[in-house]
């Protein structure tokens, strides 16, 4: 059973039950929703934010540090790869 709790956890936030806010569509294929936590935080508000994406509409790139050779500031990683 404990190996379907992730998938379950899933189709929840999925189905939009628990939500705070309605899946939103950014542009097509980006879609944004916030849903309750099941358990309440000891910080913040327990707002998990969401993006659902399809991956037809978006190119992936996997960028690794341990690939790279060297350690990047967040800046030069967006520069270097015009993120």
């Amino acid at each position: 059973m404990s190996r379907w709790i992730p998938v379950l956890v899933m189709l929840f936030f999925l189905s939009g039950a628990g939500a705070v806010h309605a899946w939103q569509e950014l542009e097509p294929g980006l879609w944004m929703g916030e849903f309750h936590a099941p358990k309440p935080s000891a910080a913040g508000d327990a707002i998990i934010t969401v993006l659902r994406i399809d991956p037809s509409q978006f190119t992936f790139h996997i960028l690794m540090a341990s690939e790279q050779g060297e350690t990047l500031t967040l800046d030069r990683w967006a520069d270097r790869y015009n993120l």
